[in-house]
């Protein structure tokens, strides 16, 4: 009897272990306002970041609302403010030639305020340019026409619309020929995916640079974004074991003499959120409901506080 007892007590005590074990390998993100602080561009009160928009128009509009960047007319809304997006716009959405129609609008009207955009470039926006669609839905094939004496040789003629916006020298390259893969200005930095130190040895100006030639057709391809742990593709910041994500971060932090790290790409349910003592954001919140979770997430930072946003306004 006594042995019974003991071994339904040994059990237990192994259960309660093994569960504490797995919850510390996947902790929550913090959901509260975080108060950190994070050093600003000069003249910037207050930065905004949006994530993966993919090609959700009426989403996007309303957490560019919700953000107060924009009025109800679609207008430029604010002053001494930096909006940064850091990428994916593209793919899985009908949306995208909206959506960039409308970030050309407003980084003209941005300007008049002391305001600027920054449009980082995503996985999906390298995919594009190299003629991969596999993500594409109907409507965004429909959305672009070849202009005449264009003719981009493509596997499929529905593609061949899509190709010529995307081709090297075409609008779409145009509207990213001066966008980075990594940002990295005052105490802010952010990529699409993550930024590890061997990209740091690569150099994140020698990234930009590579990057920005080849979309003006200035030069090739580089092969660095190619890679599962590019800073387009990498899912380490979203994956790895917490503490080695952590002691990462901290490094990568260090070299670049940054406050904070903010990326998209991975969806975080059930809501964005920070790691590793409010340093670290993931901030996909999966906005396009055909593959997320339809859920209008964005960031807000002043110079001590950082806050989710969401398309009621609400603090998360």
């Amino acid at each position: 009897m006594i042995s019974n007892k003991y071994s339904i007590l040994l059990y237990i005590v192994l259960l309660i272990s093994v569960y504490a074990c797995s919850s510390s390998r996947s902790p929550r993100p913090s959901e509260d306002p975080v108060k950190t602080v994070v050093r600003l561009p000069a003249g910037i009160k207050r930065v905004v970041v949006t994530a993966d928009l993919h090609g959700d128009f009426e989403s996007s509009k309303k957490l560019f609302k919700a953000l107060k960047i924009i009025d109800e007319n679609n207008n430029w809304n604010a002053s001494d403010t930096l909006w940064i997006q850091t990428g994916d716009i593209f793919d899985r959405g009908d949306g995208e030639r909206q959506i960039i129609e409308l970030i050309q609008k407003l980084r003209e009207q941005a300007g008049k305020s002391n305001s600027r955009i920054v449009t980082l470039i995503g996985n999906h926006e390298i995919m594009n340019f190299r003629s991969q669609f596999k993500t594409t839905t109907k409507g965004g094939l429909k959305a672009w026409d070849c202009p005449p004496g264009i003719n981009p040789v493509v596997k499929d003629p529905a593609w061949k619309g899509r190709a010529c916006a995307f081709r090297i020298g075409g609008p779409i390259s145009r509207f990213y020929e001066k966008s980075p893969v990594i940002y990295k200005e005052a105490g802010l930095l952010l990529t699409h995916a993550g930024v590890l130190p061997k990209h740091l040895t690569y150099g994140i100006e020698r990234l930009n640079r590579e990057t920005n030639e080849w979309l003006a057709g200035k030069g090739e391809f580089p092969e660095m974004l190619e890679k599962r742990d590019s800073p387009v593709w990498t899912r380490f910041y979203a994956k790895a074991e917490m503490s080695k994500r952590c002691r990462v971060l901290n490094e990568t932090l260090k070299k670049t003499d940054s406050d904070i790290l903010i990326v998209g790409h991975s969806v975080q349910t059930p809501a964005i959120g920070s790691f590793c003592n409010g340093k670290l954001w993931l901030i996909d919140g999966g906005l396009n409901y055909r593959y997320g979770t339809g859920k209008v997430q964005g960031l807000e930072i002043t110079p001590q506080k950082i806050r989710v946003v969401t398309s009621e306004n609400k603090i998360k």
